[in-house]
């Protein structure tokens, strides 16, 4: 009875195994440089249409809004995390996108 047991767990982890490999790994959406950027444009759902130099719109989660004095910048910072200052007459404010857009106009390359 033990060695059966012993055999039908073995073969479960085997099963595991095998089919655990055949499932493919998350693949992340392909994105231009951050100096590409060409417009940009804050939903109110907390969501930023970005469109870079090819006319390829992608959208991103706004992860954080801060007042800025300077304005009118792109940054890059340690996370990967692209930085939007934008240009205001009255107030200029940050936008701390995530590094990984949810959405993309149409079909792009994928980094596997």
């Amino acid at each position: 009875m033990k060695v059966a047991s012993i055999f039908i767990v073995m073969g479960f982890l085997l099963i595991f195994i095998i089919t655990g490999k055949a499932i493919p790994k998350e693949r992340k959406i392909r994105v231009p440089s951050p100096m590409e950027i060409r417009n940009f444009k804050p939903k109110s759902n907390r969501q930023m249409a970005v469109t870079y130099a090819d006319d390829r719109v992608y959208m991103f989660q706004i992860e954080e809004i801060v007042p800025r004095s300077d304005c009118n910048q792109v940054k890059v910072d340690a996370q990967n995390r692209i930085r939007l200052m934008t240009q205001a007459i009255s107030q200029a404010y940050e936008y701390v996108l995530n590094p990984i857009p949810a959405m993309a106009s149409e079909w792009v390359p994928y980094n596997n």
